[in-house]
C-alpha cells in the first residue's frame, strides 16, 4: 500500500551511500494479491530485509566509535520505522 514511500526511504542518498541496497532471501511466488504490486516493488519477493556495511577494524578502538554507530544509525531509522510500522511492531 506504500511503495512509493518506501521506495523514497530506501534509494534517500544517506541510506545508499551507506548501505547500498537491502539484501536478502527471496520467495519463489507471492500470494496473488501482491503479484501486482511486486511488480513495481521487487523486494516485495524478500523474506527478509537485511542491509549492513563494513568498516575497518580500526573503528571498534576509535574515540569516535559512538559517533561512528550512531552516523549508521541515523540512515537506517526510517527503514527501521517503516517496517515495524508495516509488521506492526
Amino acid at each position: 500500500a506504500h511503495l512509493d514511500e518506501f521506495a523514497k526511504i530506501i534509494n534517500a542518498e544517506d541510506f545508499r551511500s551507506t548501505f547500498g541496497e537491502i539484501r536478502g532471501g527471496k520467495n519463489k511466488r507471492l500470494p496473488k494479491e501482491l503479484e501486482a504490486a511486486a511488480e513495481k516493488q521487487p523486494m516485495l519477493f524478500n523474506k527478509n530485509f537485511n542491509f549492513f556495511c563494513k568498516l575497518d577494524g580500526k573503528h571498534i578502538l576509535s574515540d569516535k566509535l559512538t559517533e561512528t554507530v550512531i552516523d549508521h544509525y541515523r540512515p537506517a531509522e526510517p527503514v527501521k520505522q517503516f517496517l515495524g510500522r508495516a509488521f506492526d511492531l
